[in-house]
């Protein structure tokens, strides 16, 4: 069960140049009685191309970077999608060669390579846009997440083990620290997944299990942009701390959401009108929440297969001033306005391109 939510709820995100501004701390108190209804436009479907060698499930984590789709698909392979979702590459990478890496579930994409994490080996993988292998190299310290920006590697360190309680070491492409942003770790051992998004104001990072988003700059320092209240399904931190000190604490952590309707997951996307999060309460029922940056607007939609609206179904990133929806092939063709020809229901997933719009 840990292994489906992390691909679930894994963040994606665009690269980006940053003001280096920083961000005051922004409460927002989320509203459970939110409209749920919210118009879309700039609609624009993106699907993507079916192959047998590049079948898409339901287990995935998402990058783009200039306007292409690096997916990884149940751990086995990467596959990069152009921007009309045409296959450009399969990297099928995964095992114990010295080429290879067991677990190719977490990627970045840097301006000329795509770095694959060896986790368990402790060490990055590096290849080319084409698919080529170009080397290997060790990292300094163990890892569980992480994203590429301004020319550094940022290494999510969730169980404060491994480097002075640094939740976020900042590395150079050599894996060496750089830097170690004065971040708080919740949880430790609990190994919860963390998100990263990059936008134009820099990069955010919703540490695991926090209600504090940050926002990183290109200097690697990191202010509090937004902090949340999700009042009666919120974590309490000592709740968390409890657990992590537990034998099987994974699942009796993950009874615990269940049992009580906590919030599970978040992960989140923005724009620059609009902020996203995606969650589920007590991992059963699935929401994305929306609030206009302008006018603090709230709207909470229901996540369903069954939903004709782009906002019922999972948010995966942003790109300008859209956000970028999955929808499965077989959902997608029940839309009345669907506009792909020759969309059959075991086709890989549509991408969907949009804007929030209010009535």
């Amino acid at each position: 069960m840990k292994k489906i939510w992390f691909y679930l709820c894994l963040p994606l995100g665009l690269t980006g140049c940053c003001d280096n501004i920083a961000p005051e701390n922004v409460p927002i108190t989320i509203h459970w009685e939110a409209p749920s209804v919210l118009r879309s436009t700039k609609v624009q479907a993106v699907p993507l191309e079916t192959d047998s060698a590049a079948l898409i499930g339901h287990r995935t984590n998402y990058i783009t970077h200039l306007s292409e789709y690096y997916i990884v698909d149940d751990d086995d392979k990467i596959v990069l999608f152009d921007q009309q979702g045409r296959i450009k590459t399969i990297i099928d990478a995964r095992g114990r060669g010295p080429q290879e890496a067991y677990d190719m579930l977490h990627i970045a994409a840097t301006d000329s390579t795509l770095l694959v994490a060896d986790l368990g080996r402790r060490r990055m993988l590096e290849f080319g846009f084409d698919g080529m292998f170009r080397r290997a190299w060790p990292t300094e310290r163990p890892f569980h997440n992480f994203t590429w920006f301004a020319d550094a590697l940022l290494l999510d360190n969730q169980t404060g083990m491994h480097h002075d309680d640094c939740v976020l070491p900042v590395c150079n492409a050599e894996g060496e620290i750089i830097c170690t942003p004065a971040i708080p770790i919740v949880g430790k051992q609990l190994n919860w997944p963390s998100a990263f998004c990059h936008t134009p104001q820099g990069c955010y990072y919703l540490p695991a299990l926090q209600n504090d988003l940050y926002l990183i700059d290109r200097n690697h320092d990191a202010k509090i942009a937004y902090t949340f209240d999700f009042g009666r399904h919120g974590i309490d931190p000592e709740v968390c701390e409890r657990y992590a000190k537990m034998e099987n604490l994974f699942i009796e952590f993950d009874g615990y959401l269940r049992q009580n309707d906590k919030i599970a997951f978040v992960t989140f996307a923005r724009t620059d009108e609009w902020l996203q999060l995606g969650f589920s309460i007590g991992k059963k029922r699935r929401y994305n929440w929306f609030c206009n940056l302008a006018d603090k607007t709230q709207y909470l939609i229901p996540i369903t297969a069954e939903g004709t609206s782009p906002w019922n179904h999972p948010v995966i990133g942003a790109e300008g001033d859209r956000f970028i929806v999955r929808v499965e092939a077989a959902d997608y063709r029940r839309w009345p306005d669907c506009a792909v020809e020759g969309l059959d229901d075991d086709s890989n997933p549509v991408l969907l391109l949009c804007t929030p719009q209010e009535s």
